[in-house]
């Protein structure tokens, strides 16, 4: 579950898909580089066709929120063309969100955004202690995004 805070209090909760196994979404402290529209997706390096952006099949869905790359490369929060896929660990590692979810997102979040993702104890080691919640994906995900306003959280599951 992606939660936003607004001022230190609970803004809005969106469900997200997470990595899968393979490819686990990293504990890290990213920042928000950009944000586009109806991107492009490269097709992981030749893996699979590159799909333009704004096509219905793009698995990056209508929006890219493009995470900081200094120790990861290519990490984002965007949408998706399997809607199923929301609840699961089956994304590369980035954050999956709905559509609608990730649009709505996408106009009120700024760039420059601080992004931490983590699990549990390491978020609490970056000072950030919590109620966790169990849902759907047996430990709720929460990303934190940070600046002076807004926070998001995702709190990745222990393993």
């Amino acid at each position: 579950m992606l939660t936003v805070y607004y001022k230190g209090e609970v803004y809005k909760k969106y469900p997200v898909a997470l990595g899968k196994v393979s490819t686990p979404t990293p504990d890290y402290k990213f920042t928000i580089i950009n944000k586009i529209k109806n991107p492009y997706w490269g097709g992981m390096g030749g893996k699979y066709k590159p799909v333009k952006g704004g096509a219905p099949n793009n698995p990056l869905g209508k929006r890219w929120i493009g995470l900081s790359i200094e120790k990861y490369k290519g990490y984002g929060i965007h949408g998706n063309s399997q809607p199923t896929s929301i609840g699961k660990y089956i994304s590369a590692g980035c954050i999956r969100m709905i559509n609608e979810d990730v649009e709505e997102l996408f106009q009120y979040i700024p760039i420059k955004t601080e992004v931490w993702i983590g699990t549990e104890e390491v978020l609490e080691n970056w000072g950030i202690k919590q109620y966790i919640e169990y849902e759907k994906m047996e430990e709720v995900c929460k990303i934190v995004l940070r600046n002076i306003e807004w926070q998001l959280m995702l709190e990745l599951p222990s393993i």
